[in-house]
């Protein structure tokens, strides 16, 4: 599993070869959200590291 959060284009990959509408939809949303988890993480860290200099 850890790989597939690491990797999400397996994870669309996987899903387009179900051909499974929500399966598509799916790894979209996951992908997208993990992007943001990862923008949003940075913007927090970068908040801290500026403040503490």
């Amino acid at each position: 599993m850890a790989f597939l959060l690491l990797v999400p284009g397996t994870v669309g990959l996987v899903s387009l070869t179900t051909f499974d509408p929500a399966a598509v939809v799916a790894a979209l949303l996951t992908f997208v959200s993990l992007c943001t988890g990862t923008k949003i993480g940075d913007a927090v860290s970068e908040l801290v590291v500026h403040r503490r200099a």
